[in-house]
């Protein structure tokens, strides 16, 4: 039987050009945060570590209803979120709010 637990879903992307130095202590935190409530199988947690866009709608995917928290961590600005990608560098914000607002089960995203 497929667990069920809820799922908080971190993605962060960190530019090479302007490296986020504390990004990496920042996964590192919020693993270690929720470590416990993970082993009592109270939560899954996730985190794309170099996330792409593509990396996000697929973790949504596949975890469909499941997510409920959602944070990204790297850079942005008024109106764009930077991922990593080859082509494409940014996300508009509210693009990505549309999507967030579709997801079922989804309760807080920052």
């Amino acid at each position: 039987m497929p667990n069920k637990c809820p799922i908080f879903l971190f993605a962060f992307a960190n530019d090479d050009g302007r490296s986020l130095r504390q990004l990496d202590e920042e996964q590192k935190a919020l693993r270690k945060i929720f470590l416990q409530a993970e082993k009592e199988g109270a939560c899954e947690v996730r985190i794309l570590v170099a996330a792409t866009e593509q990396d996000v709608a697929e973790a949504f995917q596949e975890y469909w209803g499941r997510v409920r928290i959602f944070h990204y961590g790297g850079h942005s600005d008024e109106k764009e979120l930077f991922f990593r990608s080859n082509n494409k560098q940014s996300a508009e914000a509210s693009s990505l709010a549309d999507f967030l607002a579709l997801q079922e089960g989804l309760e807080l995203v920052f």
